[in-house]
């Protein structure tokens, strides 16, 4: 979905638009709200994971802490992301950030045009998107593309029934 992590933390239940396919992101970056695309893998991890903590209410958050009124918090959030990468035998350095990466890399790849893609990431100038360019440009013809990469970081998810860290 290209989510930053601050905005993943913080989406509710109510965010998901299975139907159409789509995040809600309230407050981005600067405040702005926007909708991201919601990949098929993305969506079955959301209701695996719906299974697993059962949220009671729209409102609730998908990864509260352990008070269930609060977002998880940004290091708790990425401790988790790496312990499953490992787990996964993702060898490669990785960070959350670098789904953000892979997702915008691999839509420019796909053909999407760099304007799209700077709405769909919640930029408020093209040249944070350009970043993104001069990677597109480089053979990723050994490299998972994003569907595949979560498709696998969530199997093993799925595997270890691994829900905080």
């Amino acid at each position: 979905s290209g989510l930053r992590i601050s905005e993943m933390i913080a989406l509710r239940v109510n965010d998901i638009d299975a139907g159409r396919m789509l995040l809600h992101v309230r407050c981005g970056k600067g405040r702005k709200e926007r909708f991201a695309p919601l990949t098929q893998s993305g969506l079955e991890a959301f209701r695996y994971y719906w299974k697993m903590y059962r949220p009671t209410n729209a409102n609730d958050y998908i990864f509260p802490d352990y008070t269930k009124t609060r977002t998880q918090g940004y290091r708790s959030f990425e401790s988790m992301f790496k312990k499953i990468a490992k787990d996964a035998q993702i060898s490669k350095k990785a960070s959350c950030h670098t789904l953000r990466h892979c997702f915008a890399t691999h839509t420019l790849q796909s053909g999407t045009d760099l304007m799209r893609l700077k709405e769909m990431l919640g930029h408020s100038s093209l040249s944070s998107t350009t970043v993104y360019l001069h990677l597109s440009l480089v053979d990723k013809s050994n490299i998972l593309s994003p569907e595949e990469l979560s498709a696998r970081f969530w199997a093993e998810y799925r595997d270890r029934n691994f829900i905080h860290g």
